[in-house]
């Protein structure tokens, strides 16, 4: 009986261990987030790659055009990354906020003076990236 509750005990903790947010993730999932966001308004390609998951989906739905969606795919974002006119730091307001985390998964919401993101992101290889992103343009 001794037994069973020891490894009912042990399993309980590394299971609540295994699924808790780290301050090494938090690091990594901000880091990810500055990639994402400073390459777009640094038309850094390399940094946008990096911060993005091969099977990323960007989307947004634009309201006042009939409820168009937009999709994006990471060759489409590279390619529009390095298109993009630098935009200087003073005006990119840049916040990031973890919203969740759990396991490999984790839910992020990026804002700048431009556009608010709400951004999934995945750990694979010790790596967080985005793999899904709905975003829309600020008023």
């Amino acid at each position: 009986m001794k037994k069973i509750l020891f490894s009912l005990l042990l399993l309980t903790f590394v299971l609540s261990t295994t699924n808790s947010q780290t301050k090494e993730d938090s690091i990594q999932l901000v880091q990810t987030g500055l990639d994402y966001l400073e390459g777009w308004y640094t038309a850094d390609t390399a940094r946008m790659n990096r911060a993005l998951h091969p099977e990323l989906i960007k989307r947004r739905v634009i309201a006042e055009q009939g409820n168009i969606l937009v999709e994006l795919t990471k060759p489409m974002m590279i390619e529009k990354t390095a298109l993009h006119k630098i935009v200087p730091v003073k005006d990119q307001n840049i916040k990031i906020i973890i919203l969740d985390i759990y396991g490999i998964n984790a839910s992020i919401r990026a804002e700048t003076n431009g556009f608010v993101d709400y951004l999934h992101m995945v750990k694979t290889d010790g790596h967080w990236s985005i793999i899904n992103a709905l975003w829309d343009k600020r008023n």
